[in-house]
């Protein structure tokens, strides 16, 4: 059984991931985990690749902030329902999320 969710999505503020966006090490990397959050459907270390540019990965917060756009447009749906929250607001997880940038 896992642990009790602590972290935040940088993507749409969800706070209920059960494992940090990224693990950061001494060396200056950093590692995704293996988890998607079930609010905005990202998936650190896939959806922040960049399949077409050699550096690897694309500026993190770029790539947030388009998937952030493209759930917005999309209607910021919960994209797994089974672990929505009763008080769901995804107007409030933007806002907590812009008042508490997560590095």
């Amino acid at each position: 059984m896992k642990d009790k969710p602590m972290y935040v999505c940088p993507v749409c503020g969800y706070n209920g991931l059960y494992e940090s966006a990224y693990s950061h090490y001494a060396d200056g990397s950093y590692a995704p985990p293996d988890e998607l959050c079930p609010c905005c459907r990202f998936q650190f270390g896939l959806d922040d690749f960049d399949f077409d540019n050699s550096d690897w990965y694309n500026p993190r917060e770029k790539a947030f902030e388009t998937w952030r756009k493209e759930w917005i447009k999309d209607g910021m749906k919960f994209w797994f329902k089974e672990k929505q929250p009763k008080d769901y607001n995804p107007e409030k997880q933007l806002k907590e999320l812009a008042e508490k940038p997560i590095n």
